[in-house]
């Protein structure tokens, strides 16, 4: 459990900044930051953690969840859930299991679904676009640069954009209760 998540998180610009392989290479990341060792997510685009949370994993391997959680953050949306009740479907296969009576939600940006590689996490898969990206190189980012997409000259038609699946879960008592109307 990386911690509570009951207020709305707002992950800064950076983290709309797609890190590159190649500058040929089909394959972007956001929410990463480079280290010596390549890229890893950047804990400034996941919500804040308790102390004590597990450092993050490689590249979007998953890195935890939040509970109680009771909103995506901001501009976010929840895109796969499961629920942990043996009398419904279970639904997406979170990485992280769940408890008993416990509801999931994966939150991923607009535009991406969930997706379990290595770990789970949010793809897009581009066709026509042009995002802003990096390459990371000796721990810091460098070559900031723009991928416009079909790419002809590099022979690459299609761009796999991954982000974090931010994964929230609850019971039904951490919401509050819904408001009747009359």
């Amino acid at each position: 459990i990386l911690g509570p998540l009951t207020t709305t998180f707002t992950p800064p610009p950076q983290c709309s900044v797609g890190v590159g392989i190649c500058s040929t290479c089909n394959v972007v990341f956001y929410g990463q930051t480079c280290v010596s060792s390549g890229a890893q997510d950047g804990t400034t685009c996941w919500p804040p953690t308790t102390s004590g949370a597990l450092a993050p994993k490689p590249t979007l391997q998953g890195w935890g969840f939040y509970s109680p959680g009771i909103a995506c953050p901001s501009g976010y949306t929840s895109r796969c859930s499961a629920v942990a009740d043996s009398e419904r479907e279970p639904g997406w296969p979170m990485q992280f299991l769940l408890a008993p009576g416990e509801t999931a939600v994966g939150c991923c940006p607009p535009g991406f679904n969930c997706h379990n590689q290595n770990g789970q996490t949010c793809i897009a898969i581009a066709r026509t676009t042009t995002i802003s990206t990096v390459t990371c190189r000796s721990g810091r980012s460098e070559g900031f640069d723009f991928a416009t997409i079909p790419n002809v000259a590099a022979g690459v038609s299609s761009l796999n954009i991954f982000a974090p699946m931010i994964q929230i879960a609850w019971r039904a008592e951490d919401r509050p209760p819904s408001s009747a109307s009359s």
